[in-house]
């Protein structure tokens, strides 16, 4: 019995885990198995809580890089995101190949249901999407013509978005107001 509590009180270096696994205080082991206090062995090193390194908690798996191996989620998470940029990518090429007519009609698509008077910001999200075409009509003038058309009521607003012939004329008006207005 003095034996073994003399052993349990044995630092980590001698006899426990790591370069002398296999060594018991002067007695060789064959097979670098150790005796441990319960009376069996554990091939683990000392303690019977120690788990393989790839199950140990806290503990992340390292790529041969020395990075931390992304976990599923992350991974889930990584190839979502790859998805979207390829699915803007797509979108974005077959934009450019869009008349400005077709992109003009498809964003005002995205945000007439928002035009209506319950909605506070109407007016904010009108004036995003249509600032963008009424600059490329009238260039400078257009901060001053974007104000001109969101403050037309509602009704008028949502045949503007769905009709690029209406816009460049209402903008086309406004200008022309703009021009005509004494300094």
């Amino acid at each position: 019995m003095p034996y073994l509590m003399k052993q349990q009180q044995r630092p980590m270096g001698a006899g426990g885990a790591g370069p002398h696994r296999g060594y018991q205080g002067g007695k060789p082991n064959p097979g670098g198995m150790r005796p441990n206090n319960r009376g069996y062995n554990n091939q683990m090193g000392s303690g019977s809580n120690m788990r393989p390194n790839h199950m140990q908690g806290g503990q992340q798996q390292m790529q041969m890089n020395g990075a931390p191996a992304p976990q599923p989620q992350q991974m889930q998470q990584q190839m979502m995101m790859e998805q979207q940029r390829q699915q803007e990518v797509a979108q974005r090429s077959q934009m450019s190949q869009m008349s400005i007519e077709q992109r003009y009609i498809m964003a005002c698509h995205q945000i007439l249901a928002a035009v209506m008077p319950e909605n506070p910001n109407y007016k904010d999200q009108v004036g995003t999407v249509l600032y963008e075409y009424i600059a490329q009509i009238v260039g400078p003038k257009a901060p001053k013509v974007t104000g001109m058309l969101i403050d037309l009521p509602i009704e008028d607003i949502k045949l503007i978005m769905q009709d690029w012939s209406l816009l460049n004329t209402r903008v086309n008006q406004a200008s022309e107001l703009l021009d005509n207005q004494p300094q």
